[in-house]
């Protein structure tokens, strides 16, 4: 999986109404090919097994490995942000709203405070993942109690 810098991927990019990539962390740019989650599964670098034990059972695939890897997921007509996008991936993003390759609804400004209520939001939500997890696991420990 190759990653460009966005004048690059812009200046190769040669589809009409079609674009569907992946932006990491850094801001740069490559094809989701053959999908987003299968793009996305390749740079865990991890085996689908692995994955399969990591991600929650009551989870998305793709929104998981969103916030796993960090990236963002970009279709013609919308995009999936990690809940704490980087500087350079709403900048690339912002490149591509302004060349018509993705339709968000507007740019992407987020301010400092915004970016900290998310991340906020996010280790909140992360206790409550953890706890939960906490409680499946308690209780298949009793129902393998129950049924050995």
């Amino acid at each position: 999986m190759e990653f460009l810098d966005i004048k690059t991927f812009l200046a190769k990019h040669t589809y009409i109404n079609y674009c569907e990539a992946i932006v990491n962390k850094e801001g740069k740019v490559s094809y989701a090919r053959p999908s987003h989650t299968m793009a996305l599964e390749y740079l865990t670098k991890k085996s689908r097994n692995e994955l399969d034990r990591m991600i929650p059972i009551y989870s998305s695939p793709l929104h998981w490995l969103i916030e796993f890897t960090g990236c963002a997921a970009i279709w013609s007509d919308f995009s999936l942000m990690p809940s704490n996008p980087t500087k350079e991936q709403l900048d690339t993003i912002n490149i591509l709203i302004e060349f018509s390759l993705t339709k968000c609804a507007r740019k992407i400004r987020l301010s400092q405070d915004e970016l900290n209520s998310i991340d906020s939001a996010r280790k909140g939500l992360l206790k409550t993942e953890e706890e939960f997890n906490s409680e499946l696991d308690n209780m298949a420990k009793s129902l393998r109690k129950l049924f050995s």
